[in-house]
């Protein structure tokens, strides 16, 4: 059977993009790339679509996931953001709304998993070590993962060719917005053990040591390497102090 074609969007308080998902083994366009191709069609719809309380917590497990390991607390279901974004999702406009929240959407997955994975996967893109920053290729993991957001309500619709929108169309709502110029730095942290194992490996006692420190004041931030060898002259004069 052939692949469903499937279509990424997000805005953020500056922006917005389309990037389409690869429909083909030949596709090999940055934007194409950035998230997987979706599965075959299949017969019946999943629960994660048809069950609303499969639908919520499917899409909480996934952010949660998501946002854990790159140092950010748990989303909360909100039911009015869930509310506007089925709204919203019921006209099969694949485009945004303009809302006050931040919004990622997506078009022709299989089940909701996966598309939160193709926002999420996204982070392996992400350019920590040059303070991050907006990017159209990113941009939906950016937002999935962002600190200061604390609530997400979704929605979605079998639109089945209306709109142009041939299956799924899943919208999500996040509050407060992610994606705001000049805060990446802070509100997007690195992935858990990675900075540790890239400081381990290079023999980086100072960075790693300036990581921990950074972790200690919000978690998942370089810090100065300085600060580290500052930690490490320290403990070394209380070792020969004792």
């Amino acid at each position: 059977m052939a692949l469903i074609s499937a279509v990424l969007v997000v805005e953020t308080s500056t922006s917005t993009y389309t990037a389409a998902a690869a429909t083909s083994s030949s596709s090999s366009s940055t934007a194409s790339s950035s998230a997987s191709s979706p599965t075959s069609s299949t017969p019946s719809a999943s629960a994660q679509y048809t069950s609303d309380s499969t639908f919520e917590s499917s899409i909480l497990n996934s952010t949660n996931t998501y946002r854990a390991n790159y140092n950010a607390t748990a989303l909360a279901w909100n039911a009015s953001l869930a509310t506007y974004a089925t709204a919203w999702a019921s006209k099969c406009h694949f485009n945004h709304s303009h809302g006050a929240a931040g919004e990622n959407l997506a078009e022709g997955y299989a089940n909701v998993t996966d598309a939160v994975d193709a926002w999420g996967r996204e982070g392996s893109r992400y350019d920590f070590r040059n303070g991050g920053g907006f990017s159209e290729s990113t941009g939906h993991f950016s937002q999935l993962v962002w600190k200061g957001t604390t609530g997400v309500g979704c929605g979605r619709v079998d639109c089945d060719g209306q709109g142009g929108v041939p299956g799924w169309l899943v919208v999500c709502e996040y509050w407060p917005a992610g994606n705001v110029v000049g805060e990446f730095g802070q509100e997007v942290g690195r992935e858990v053990g990675r900075l540790e194992a890239e400081a381990e490996g290079k023999g980086e006692a100072g960075e790693y040591l300036a990581y921990l420190a950074a972790k200690m004041n919000g978690g998942g931030r370089k810090g100065d390497p300085r600060v580290g060898l500052l930690i490490v002259g320290v403990g070394m004069l209380t070792a020969l102090w004792l």
